[in-house]
């Protein structure tokens, strides 16, 4: 079977099995990059779930004495974000790695 004809991990949802087929069609993959492309799509998948809840929601919450504060999904959304990015950058599916953008460490 090749590449193209393999089918999205079990659960993934309609978007993010978009997603895949379309990296599949489109590139080359290895075996490890499979893990890697699905590992992103379900970080896909939970950033757009921690985005509906704080869309349904708002983007502040009472906390439990009834204070403002910022909804605990924002955290959620954040951190897949990162999370995403770095995944995508990892299968370099352009074929040239880009530049590392973070500061470099002092020590």
């Amino acid at each position: 079977m090749s590449r193209v004809d393999e089918k999205p991990p079990a659960g993934l949802s309609r978007r993010a099995r978009a997603v895949w087929r379309d990296v599949l069609r489109d590139y080359s993959l290895e075996s490890r990059h499979l893990t890697v492309l699905e590992s992103a799509l379900r970080t896909l998948d939970r950033l757009d779930a921690a985005r509906a809840i704080v869309d349904r929601d708002g983007m502040i919450v009472a906390g439990s004495k009834g204070q403002v504060r910022p909804h605990p999904m924002l955290a959620v959304e954040r951190d897949c974000r990162i999370s995403l990015a770095r995944l995508w950058r990892e299968l370099d599916l352009d074929g040239a790695s880009a530049p590392d953008a973070r500061l470099p460490r002092v020590g």
